[in-house]
């Protein structure tokens, strides 16, 4: 009876160490693109429209995932960009409009963490997902069958010429409630599942709600920074670098 009793107990443990290591996870997958008017203004005006075109010509064959639970989510870039022989092109197809950096985000923690590379460091860079200001709108569009809403958002950052705005602009749809989203935008009511940023547009291709056995992934460590630290710190190493 006690080796019976021991073999049960024994089964239960390794069952519930499988189940901690694997969850029953959602994951959207999203395809980049750049928006027409812009690339074409774009490209008339920039000297480097070959390499550009060739950048975005290259963008095809990337893909980006977010997993989510009610509560977590990680955003990244899956591999499926083939090293290409001009690196510049592979570099440019993955940084234009974003999608390079890794993001962590918990909604019962109010908690946003970017994971950069800078300068051979890993660098944490923490924000709250309340900290971002929408404008809801009540214009409306399908994407993959969801009705998704337009919202809107200004975004600030440090340039060399001075401080410059841009807008975002993100559809998200009620009917999947979690505050998640692209690149880390989030904090609407409903999941991001169309995003605009500088000029490229991020949309879904694939919708897999509560399907997919996977372990959420975790974090590089690195440097803690905030936002306005990280950004003076990216605007002086600039600088030291052109001046």
């Amino acid at each position: 009876m006690k080796h019976f009793l021991f073999f049960m107990i024994s089964c239960l443990f390794i069952i519930s160490q499988g189940t901690q290591a694997q969850t029953t996870i959602s994951e959207i997958i999203y395809k980049k693109k750049p928006i027409p008017r812009f690339s074409k203004d774009t490209l008339q005006e920039t000297a480097a429209t070959d390499l550009i075109k060739q950048a975005n010509a290259r963008m095809t064959t990337l893909a980006y995932s977010l997993l989510f639970t009610n509560t977590t989510a990680y955003f990244k870039k899956k591999a499926t960009l083939p090293e290409h022989k001009e690196i510049m092109i592979s570099t440019l197809s993955t940084y234009l409009g974003g999608g390079h950096d890794n993001v962590y985000m918990n909604k019962n923690e109010d908690t946003l963490i970017i994971q950069k590379k800078m300068n051979n460091e890993n660098y944490l860079i923490s924000s709250k997902l309340s900290d971002q200001v929408w404008t809801l709108t009540t214009e409306k569009r399908k994407i993959k069958g969801y009705t998704c809403y337009k919202a809107v958002q200004t975004v600030h950052k440090q340039k060399i010429k001075g401080m410059l705005s841009s807008q975002i602009i993100a559809w998200y749809t009620p009917e999947i409630a979690v505050p998640f989203g692209i690149l880390g935008y989030g904090g609407l009511p409903g999941l991001i599942l169309g995003l605009d940023n500088e000029g490229y547009r991020f949309y879904a291709t694939q919708i897999q709600l509560k399907t997919v056995k996977k372990q959420l992934p975790i974090l590089e460590d690195g440097i803690s920074m905030d936002t306005t630290s990280y950004q003076a710190m990216q605007f002086n190493n600039f600088k030291k670098y052109t001046n």
